[in-house]
């Protein structure tokens, strides 16, 4: 699974998942699609993450459940509490949170 930490500038941060690359694009895809300067869809992953966080303050993405934990202690600045909330909360509901975890945050 695939986590994506947004962070935009001036609302709440929120977190979300992908089963795969090809899963996440879709997923940008149909969040950007009413955008003028649409990438398009066969763009590579890279090329998505990067357009996905023009408009944000800052963008954290994770390929696994295991980057995503030990990325925790990555996120920080605005939002920051939130953000790791988020991923707190996406890990989670997909029942990758492990039982004891590092709570050095």
């Amino acid at each position: 699974m695939i986590y994506i930490v947004e962070i935009p500038h001036q609302h709440k941060p929120f977190c979300w998942s992908a089963h795969d690359e090809r899963d996440a694009i879709s997923k940008m895809w149909q969040s950007a699609r009413r955008k003028d300067n649409l990438l398009r869809y066969d763009a590579l992953f890279a090329e998505w993450i990067k357009y996905n966080s023009i408009d944000l303050y800052s963008q954290y993405v994770f390929m696994d459940a295991a980057s995503a934990i030990d990325g925790i202690k990555e996120i920080g600045g605005h939002g920051a509490v939130q953000a790791i909330a988020a991923l707190y909360e996406e890990l989670a509901a997909n029942g990758e949170l492990p039982e004891e975890l590092d709570h050095d945050r």
